[in-house]
């Protein structure tokens, strides 16, 4: 599924961290929304990870985490403990869904780190992703 620059540079540390994605999808209503999230909620649970769960307003954030508008529809918060190539695995299946059609976003945070998928050629976007994960997870050695 990974393959180009997410084979040989990704390192293999292992860390426990919460990820929030933020989905959106300028041609979708938000029953579109709702069901991609579930979708990709159930997509995400296939891999070795802890949870999946939808964030709502009421959830505090990570810390160093920046704050998104949570209570809109397709906000996810994926917990993990594991290596970072299970990183580079849900990012993937984020990514994977941002490049089915046009006009879709999806936000990735970790702590104080984001990345925007969105636009960029699939090169451009393999090389930032490895970057993201990179920092997060330097971040949290």
């Amino acid at each position: 599924m990974l393959g180009g620059l997410w084979s040989c540079c990704v390192r293999s540390v292992q860390v426990s961290l919460d990820i929030q994605v933020r989905l959106t999808d300028s041609g979708a209503e938000a029953d579109e929304l709702e069901a991609s999230a579930s979708a990709l909620r159930e997509e995400v649970l296939d891999l070795d990870v802890e949870q999946v769960r939808r964030l709502t307003s009421d959830d505090a954030l990570p810390d160093g985490a920046r704050a998104f508008d949570v209570a809109s529809i397709g906000a996810l918060l994926v917990t993990l403990s594991g290596s970072s190539e299970l990183i580079s695995q849900v990012v993937a299946v984020f990514k994977g869904w941002a490049e089915r059609r046009g006009g879709r976003t999806v936000e990735v945070t970790v702590g104080s780190h984001s990345i925007r998928l969105t636009g960029a050629s699939r090169a451009q976007q393999d090389r930032l992703i490895d970057e993201f994960i990179n920092a997060s997870v330097a971040q949290k050695q």
